[in-house]
């Protein structure tokens, strides 16, 4: 029985020496050597080899001494027990600095990607957001490109909106945006949609916006974001570059999509030529005729400025005017007859400068009707007011 523990204890022993020297190399190899081999470490290593020089000094000894001896079976036993220990502390000690070591190093790495994004995302020229879904769509981050183009900061979303992103949204807009972010979730996939919103400082710009939905480990849905200032080039795209008003594509454009937003809605489409308006050009030249267009650019503007109205040059001296959510037949009859009887063009200094007017046709219809059967009732009116036109001309002459 003595000789089988001293053969456990010669083969436990060279496991433990083994393993702890396999345990030093390693760390020895490692590329964080620097920070683990560190004097405490070498420290606790040293005293390891020299009690593991005592212990095989004494061991001989004993063996020497007590050959065969009894009590041989507790001096094993409390050498296991002993070593153990020391084993046990020693490699504490190292998991401990392993341990402080990985934390560090990914406090580190962690910091180094913090930075490399905040890089990242001060670089992308427009603003990004992330919202989560849920719920109602708050905003988490928004970084520092976002805040110059609306003038918000995170905490500011906030305070003002509750958090919600859609606070910011021009009213309008809204379900433009509803109907991306539902077509997103939906295919989860890239959308852009463009839509307006409202900046801290009260004015409206058109933004692009690209959204992307990504899922986290528990089943939420994030939605990350990269959004663009347009208005320079939507105003270009959109509007008349002589009068200031938007032009045939969309004037169009917003009719049809109020329409189909507001299907329970009536609307008033005006369509307004200018009489006599050819014999300007021709003359006077484009000059003056360009003077008397936009002259008359801001007659309609004025005249429907307590209108929720939107107001567009179609081409040459046409124009068309769409009153939204139009209260009755009789207030555009009224509006027409402003249009037909306010407009006067005049240039005091040009002999027989031809008495420039408007003729102004009006349909009163329901959002749910087909626009171009509308666009079609409007042009056959304005075409009747401008026959009227003539003949009262004509009547006057002789």
């Amino acid at each position: 029985m003595a000789l089988l523990f001293k053969i456990l204890a010669t083969i436990l022993m060279l496991i433990n020496t083994i393993h702890v020297i396999h345990i030093y190399l390693s760390l020895r190899k490692s590329d964080d050597s620097h920070m683990l081999l560190n004097k405490k470490i070498r420290f606790f290593f040293a005293i390891f080899f020299l009690l593991l020089v005592c212990f095989l000094f004494g061991y001989v000894v004993i063996l020497l001494s007590n050959n065969g001896n009894h009590c041989m079976f507790f001096v094993i036993l409390s050498q296991l027990i002993f070593w153990g220990a020391v084993f046990v502390m020693i490699s504490i000690h190292i998991f401990k600095a392993l341990i402080r070591t990985t934390n560090q190093q990914f406090f580190l790495e962690k910091s180094d990607l913090q930075l490399s994004l905040d890089t990242y995302l001060k670089s992308i020229p427009g603003g990004v957001h992330h919202c989560e879904i849920e719920p109602e769509m708050r905003v988490t981050y928004v970084n520092k490109g976002f805040t110059d183009l609306s003038g918000f900061t995170i905490d500011e979303i906030k305070e003002r909106h509750n958090g919600k992103y859609i606070g910011i949204i021009h009213k309008d807009d809204i379900d433009t945006f509803m109907a991306a972010l539902e077509h997103l979730l939906k295919t989860m996939t890239s959308v852009t949609v463009t839509y307006r919103i409202v900046t801290k400082r009260g004015e409206t710009i058109w933004v692009s916006d690209s959204m992307n939905a990504v899922k986290d480990s528990k089943g939420f849905t994030h939605i990350f974001a990269v959004v663009m200032d347009i208005t320079t080039e939507r105003t270009n795209a959109e509007t008349d570059p002589l009068t200031g008003l938007l032009n045939k594509r969309a004037f169009d454009a917003r009719t049809r999509e109020y329409m189909s937003l507001n299907p329970q809605k009536n609307i008033g489409l005006f369509m307004i030529d200018l009489n006599f308006f050819k014999g300007v050009n021709d003359k006077y030249g484009h000059q003056i005729g360009d003077s008397v267009l936009v002259e008359a650019a801001k007659h309609f503007i004025s005249l429907f400025s307590n209108e929720d109205a939107v107001i567009g040059r179609i081409g040459g001296d046409e124009f068309m005017v769409l009153v939204k959510d139009a209260a009755s037949d009789e207030h555009l009859l009224a509006l027409q007859n402003r249009l037909n009887g306010a407009f006067k063009a005049e240039i005091p200094d040009a002999e027989d400068f031809p008495p420039v007017s408007v003729s102004a046709g009006y349909v009163f219809a329901s959002c749910f009707e087909d626009f171009d059967t509308i666009y079609r009732r409007a042009d056959v009116s304005m075409y009747k007011a401008k026959e009227s036109a003539h003949a009262m001309r004509n009547s006057a002459a002789e």
